[in-house]
């Protein structure tokens, strides 16, 4: 009877064993095989950094907050928008502008004081 027990738990075990190994095996297996999991990696466009300096044209003293507008542009078809505004020095930078072609322009509205905007009306 012990003899049985013995034999009966030894093929239990090695059914087991060889069980853990097929499954750890096919775990290994769709580990390695990547390519149908997750998304694919987009390699991003080529960019540059662009700096710009705002100065004024009378004095040539920097102002802040002008918003300068960049296009991009692809043929002849605007592809959107991008806003940077001037810090105190007249200074915008962009670090991850595609390369190609871009339409730009800058605007500036200059604040009245608080004095001022009282006279006015």
């Amino acid at each position: 009877m012990v003899r049985m027990l013995r034999r009966s738990c030894l093929r239990l075990s090695a059914f087991v064993a060889v069980l853990i190994l097929v499954v750890s095996a096919t775990g290994l297996r769709a580990q390695q095989d990547s390519s149908k999991w997750g998304r694919k990696y987009k390699v991003p466009p080529p960019s540059a950094r662009i700096e710009i300096t705002i100065l004024r044209d009378s004095n040539g003293k920097p102002i802040e907050g002008a918003a300068v507008i960049f296009h991009p542009m692809e043929g002849d078809k605007d592809k959107g928008v991008l806003e940077l505004k001037t810090n105190e020095d007249g200074k915008g930078n962009h670090r991850r502008t595609a390369i190609g072609d871009h339409g730009a322009h800058a605007g500036y509205r200059q604040r009245l004081p608080d004095f001022w905007a009282g006279l006015q009306g």
